[in-house]
Formats: structure tokens, C-alpha cells, sequence
């Protein structure tokens, strides 16, 4: 029997739900979720979208370093045009836990690793870099600012509500089709 067809992530209406284990692995998140589970949820979705064929690697646990100091992203992504690399998004990833805090812990994570990794380029001077964190089933999404040297809440394009600031981020189960858009985005514009 062949194998059904890959899902495309750049195509207009696919969502990584169409892939049965990672829609499997996002409906049985539960409180008590750990964090290895989500990382394994967006392990999968990074290297669906930002596929290995296509010049693209995630690399889980990479060290950042900036002026004595170091700390480990839960992936960095980056895309190679023939021997050299650019890297783009760095996600984030937490289990299951209520409140604000657990998105400042997280929102500081990206700050530090995103200036650790480009806070030496002039400003606007290089292409987008990106950010995700990820709190069990929600997601936010963060653009990094030279000027600033952090990162700033981030949505794709008018066709976005305000920014969930207030609230807890995307649902990845439910408001799949507008976190595959911002993935989307960011496959097409970094």
C-alpha cells in the first residue's frame, strides 16, 4: 500500500493538523503535559514546515552565546543557500502553565537568545528574524527589533485580530489555519 501524499505546508488550507501524529500529539495535551511533549510538537511542525530538502534545519538545544554569558534556545531554525546559512526564528517551549509569568519567562528567553544571536548587525540591515513561544496548546509570535535589540509582538498581515497580548496566544488546535498563516509567512518572508 503506498504511503499517503506529504502534506504541503506552503499550500492555501493545509495545516500541520493534517499530519494524523501531530494532531494525535496536540489533542492529548493536557495540564500535566510536560514540556518534552510540546517540544515534540513543535520539533515536528519546524522541520514539516521548514523542511530539510528544502535547505532548512532546526537545531533542538542550540547555544547562544554574548559577552560571557550563554543560554540554550529549544530550536533555532536557519536556511542554507549553497555553503552559507541564515539563521531566522528561534522557538521557545513550555508546558502547560497558568498565568502571565510562564509568557514573560519565555518572552525574556527569546529577548536574550534572539540579541545574543543578532544584536551584532547594523540595524535593519538583515532580513526578518522571528520568534516563537509556545505555552502547551497556545502560541505567540514575535518579529525581533534591531533598534531594540528584543523582540516585539508580531502577526502577519491585516487579516489578523489584534495581537492576543492580553490573552493567552493562538490556539494551535483551534485557530490552526492562523498559525499555519504566520508559519507560512515566515517560510515566505525571512
Amino acid at each position: 500500500m503506498a504511503a499517503p501524499a506529504r502534506p504541503n505546508p506552503n499550500t492555501a488550507g493545509t495545516t500541520y493538523l493534517n499530519i494524523p501524529s501531530v494532531a494525535n500529539e496536540i489533542r492529548a495535551i493536557r495540564r500535566s503535559t510536560d514540556e518534552g511533549h510540546i517540544s515534540g510538537i513543535w520539533n515536528a511542525i519546524l522541520n514539516w514546515t521548514f523542511d530539510p530538502v528544502n535547505g532548512y534545519i532546526t537545531r533542538p538545544q542550540n547555544m547562544h552565546r554574548a559577552r560571557g554569558r550563554r543560554g540554550f534556545s529549544d530550536f533555532h531554525t536557519l536556511q542554507y543557500f549553497g555553503a552559507n546559512r541564515r539563521f531566522f526564528l528561534i522557538t521557545q517551549c513550555k508546558r502547560p502553565t497558568p498565568g502571565d509569568a510562564i509568557w514573560e519567562e519565555g518572552r525574556q528567553q527569546l529577548d536574550r537568545y534572539l540579541s545574543m544571536q543578532h544584536r551584532t548587525r547594523p540595524a535593519n540591515a538583515r532580513p526578518r528574524v522571528y520568534g516563537i513561544l509556545a505555552v502547551g496548546r497556545y502560541v505567540r509570535f514575535y518579529i525581533y527589533s534591531d533598534n531594540r535589540q528584543g523582540c516585539n509582538s508580531w502577526r502577519p498581515g491585516r487579516q489578523w485580530a489584534e495581537t492576543h497580548e492580553d490573552q493567552r496566544g493562538y490556539d494551535i488546535l483551534n485557530e490552526a489555519h492562523l498559525v499555519q498563516n504566520a508559519l507560512r509567512f515566515i517560510l515566505n518572508n525571512h
